[in-house]
């Protein structure tokens, strides 16, 4: 029985490797090579799951366009890259620097405003000069299991189901022998 496990769990260490080989292999050998402003956007993106430097509308749309479905469909780079294009493309809205009186002045009502807001239930408030409804509260956020390719969660969860059955076994061999008893 020990050595059934031990070919199981070497077939599917090797099913592991073969899809992540030939994604690899179908990545690389299918693109074309990459301008180096793109790669380097490419690279940025990658590197920080965000964009950290400073790059025009057209690299970025350039990017967009020319980014390998790879990492379209399989990394968050290409919503980031939409957002940079966004912003840039809307200009800086920073509110205008208020004084310090001010700023106290409102730091003094937020405490009031907020608790007319809790009142409020679901209608709109004014907080801060602007109005807010109530709703979901949306995060945008990613983890590490969303950003692996989905044949690749399926050998994971495959390889702890694997796992997981001779720790069943062995329990269920545990259990039966002290009820023997």
């Amino acid at each position: 029985m020990r050595r059934v496990l031990q070919q199981a769990a070497l077939a599917a260490a090797v099913l592991a490797l073969l899809p992540a080989g030939a994604l690899a292999a179908h990545h690389s050998h299918h693109h074309k090579p990459l301008p180096p402003g793109v790669q380097q956007v490419l690279e940025d993106c990658a590197n920080h799951n965000r964009l950290q430097g400073h790059y025009t509308v057209a690299l970025l749309q350039q990017t967009l366009r020319d980014m390998p479905t790879y990492d379209r469909v399989y990394s968050t780079c290409g919503g980031e890259i939409q957002s940079a294009i966004r912003a840039l493309l809307g200009g800086s809205r920073q509110p205008p620097k208020a004084s310090p009186a001010v700023r106290q002045q409102i730091a003094k009502n937020a405490t009031s405003e907020l608790h007319q807001a809790a009142k409020a239930g679901q209608q709109p408030v004014t907080l801060g000069g602007a109005k807010i409804a109530a709703g979901a509260v949306q995060v945008n956020g990613s983890s590490l299991l969303s950003a692996l390719p989905t044949p690749i969660l399926i050998v994971l969860i495959a390889l702890i189901v694997l796992g997981a059955v001779p720790v069943g076994i062995r329990l269920r061999s545990i259990v039966r022998a002290r009820g023997s008893r």
